[in-house]
């Protein structure tokens, strides 16, 4: 029995060893946190409540605020700052409408300028690399048309 037991120790041990330890990407540049309070009338948005897929800009965070109607119905709410190289001037979210996702790179006059080509779903998720981490997200509290935005 004793000898059992040591053979299964041994094959336990020998199996442990062969495994690779899976390591965890490190954000080495976190989206930097800065305080956010603030409430928003839903009310004045139009269709934003009865339309999901729909979205909307607002002040605050690092970059601005992204409010988005996501298709299951709830409301998120995200930095604009993308996840990969913040500190980047141009690391900014935007959505594209027409693919219903979000990308990294803002709109000018002339069209899209492109940042870095991360993409993001409407969860804050990345969905095309090169950012791993997804966007950060506020939370958030409704009553009625007052959506409270705050970290």
């Amino acid at each position: 029995m004793n000898k059992r037991i040591g053979f299964g120790i041994v094959i336990i041990l020998l199996l442990l060893a062969q495994c690779k330890k899976r390591e965890n990407p490190v954000n080495s540049e976190p989206i930097p946190i800065v305080p956010v309070n603030k409430t928003i009338n839903l009310a004045i948005r139009g269709n934003f409540l009865f339309v999901p897929g729909t979205f909307f800009y607002e002040t605050g965070g690092n970059k601005g605020l992204l409010v988005v109607h996501d298709f299951d119905d709830i409301i998120r709410v995200f930095d604009r700052t993308c996840s990969h190289q913040p500190s980047n001037a141009c690391a900014m979210v935007t959505v594209d409408s027409s693919a219903l996702q979000m990308r990294c790179g803002v709109y000018e006059p002339s069209g899209f300028i492109n940042c870095c080509g991360s993409l993001f779903n409407f969860s804050g998720m990345p969905t095309r690399t090169p950012a791993i981490f997804p966007l950060l997200q506020y939370r958030t509290s409704r009553t009625g048309d007052l959506l409270s935005v705050y970290n």
